[in-house]
C-alpha cells in the first residue's frame, strides 16, 4: 500500500505541476487574441479597408507546390558566406473566426469548472486509496468524474480546432502553397479511452465488492 500511497502523491504534484504551467500559456493566448483583434482594426483603419469580422490568430501548416526557391545567407566564419535555400512550411496570420469555434470556446470554458472539479476528485480518491479505502462508491464516482469530465473537454477542444481548420482552408490563399492544416493540441485519445475503461472496471469491481459483502 506504500507504493500506491506515493504514486497517488506523484500524481498530485504532476497534476498541479502541469495546471500552473499551463496557466502562462493561456494567458499568452489570450493575449495574442487580444492583440490581433486590435492589429487588424489599425490595419484596416489606415489603408480605408473593411476591418476583418471577429479576427483570431491561427498558425497554418503549408508546403510547397509551385512556390519559387527562396535563399538565405550563412555565415560560416573567417569572413565567408554561403547560400542554402529554405522552404517554408508553416504560416501565423488572421481569419475570421465562425460562429461555430466561439460556441465551443464558450462551451470548453465552462467545462474547466467541471474538469477541475474532476481533478479535486482525484485527488480526494487518491487520499482515500491511501487510508486503505479503495472500494466503494464515492471512490467510483470520483474516478467517473474526473475521466469522463476530462474526455468531454478533449472532444470540445478537438471540434473547435477542426471547425477552425475548416474556417482557415477556405479563408486563406497563399499562392505557390497548399495549405494542409493548423496547429493543433495534441489528445491522446487511446489513453483516454483505457482510462475510460479502467473506470468502468474499477466500477464493477466495486459492484462485486457489495454483492460479495451482501452475500456474507
Amino acid at each position: 500500500m506504500k507504493h500506491i500511497k506515493l504514486l497517488g502523491i506523484l500524481t498530485i504534484l504532476i497534476i498541479i505541476t502541469e495546471f500552473v504551467l499551463s496557466i502562462p500559456s493561456g494567458m499568452e493566448s489570450f493575449q495574442e487574441g487580444m492583440e490581433a483583434g486590435m492589429q487588424e482594426a489599425t490595419a484596416c483603419k489606415n489603408n480605408a479597408q473593411t476591418p476583418l469580422p471577429h479576427p483570431i490568430k491561427v498558425t497554418v501548416q503549408v508546403s510547397p507546390v509551385n512556390a519559387p526557391l527562396q535563399t538565405v545567407t550563412l555565415n560560416c566564419g573567417q569572413n565567408r558566406t554561403t547560400q542554402a535555400v529554405y522552404a517554408t512550411d508553416s504560416i501565423t496570420c488572421n481569419i475570421s473566426e465562425p460562429a461555430s469555434h466561439a460556441i465551443l470556446t464558450i462551451i470548453s470554458i465552462i467545462t474547466l469548472f467541471p474538469v477541475l472539479y474532476g481533478v479535486y476528485s482525484l485527488i480526494r480518491l487518491l487520499i482515500c486509496v491511501s487510508r486503505k479505502e479503495v472500494f466503494s462508491r464515492r471512490n467510483c464516482w470520483w474516478l467517473r468524474w474526473f475521466t469522463y469530465s476530462t474526455a468531454l473537454f478533449s472532444l470540445l477542444i478537438t471540434l473547435s480546432e477542426w471547425v477552425l481548420e475548416r474556417a482557415a482552408l477556405q479563408q486563406i490563399q497563399l499562392p505557390g502553397y497548399e495549405i494542409t492544416g493548423i496547429d493543433k493540441t495534441y489528445v491522446e485519445w487511446s489513453s483516454l479511452f483505457v482510462m475510460m475503461l479502467l473506470t468502468e472496471i474499477f466500477a464493477a469491481g466495486v459492484k462485486l465488492q457489495e454483492e460479495q459483502d451482501l452475500t456474507i
